[in-house]
């Protein structure tokens, strides 16, 4: 701001003005801040979703293609005859899985802050598949974090397929990567599932009980079950499975 005379007047005049400036300065960098860090957040979920071993694809309703990983791409190619994948359009063979993908992404359509998981069995072909499909939004949660996919509001989904079999028990790394646990929350449903006890995983890591009970129900919580039984249940299935 210039003034042409100087003057106790005119500098009053000057400090009223700004300060009535100040606020929106104030929210404009508060903006800048927020985008640099979306800016900074996408970048870091898109590398971990290319880099991810898990096969997994962001795809519409009707199965268009928005984004997918090398791992999706290579399962894709080893399992041509029950999935297709051209043109950016993916075309499940097999009619079960197609099925199941479907009523998964019904699901996630009414109930988008939960993952849905589930396992599929082919007998005829002798093929199992554990499904999860994710709800996303280019607006709010997981998918403001893949701003470079989404250019309108359209439902997106992320799908992940796994091929199971040849496993005898779980890693927590595929039990974090299916569930969507925390790194603790999956080393303490691996726990579980080799038959350790609350009180001996809470003596093993030197916390309390409390601590171990409070680490488990945010998992069930995650998992969308809650008692322990259902959620012992979904992790030895899982486990004959793979």
């Amino acid at each position: 701001l210039h003034f042409d005379r100087p003057g106790r007047s005119e500098t009053d005049r000057a400090a009223e003005a700004l300060m009535k400036l100040l606020p929106h300065f104030q929210t404009a960098f508060a903006i800048q801040k927020t985008t640099l860090l979306e800016r900074e957040k996408s970048a870091h979920m898109e590398s971990a979703f290319f880099s991810s071993s898990a096969p997994s694809a962001i795809i519409t309703e009707d199965y268009q293609v928005r984004l997918a990983n090398g791992s999706f791409e290579k399962f894709v190619e080893a399992s041509h005859l029950l999935v297709e994948y051209s043109d950016s359009v993916i075309d499940f063979v097999d009619t079960a899985l197609q099925d199941e993908v479907a009523r998964l992404i019904g699901m996630a359509s009414s109930h988008g802050r939960v993952r849905h998981v589930a396992w599929v069995e082919d007998k005829v072909k002798n093929v199992k598949w554990l499904i999860s499909v994710d709800a996303l939004s280019g607006r709010v949660g997981l998918g403001s974090q893949f701003k470079n996919v989404f250019a309108t509001n359209e439902r997106v989904y992320m799908l992940t397929i796994r091929e199971l079999g040849g496993n005898s028990l779980l890693a927590p790394d595929t039990i974090k990567s299916i569930f969507g646990l925390t790194p603790t929350e999956a080393d303490l449903a691996y726990c579980l599932l080799r038959g350790e006890t609350a009180s001996e995983i809470a003596r093993q890591r030197g916390v309390s009980k409390n601590t171990v009970h409070n680490q488990l129900a945010s998992a069930m919580a995650r998992v969308g079950v809650n008692r322990q039984t259902q959620f012992l249940h979904c992790l030895s299935m899982l486990s004959a499975m793979c």
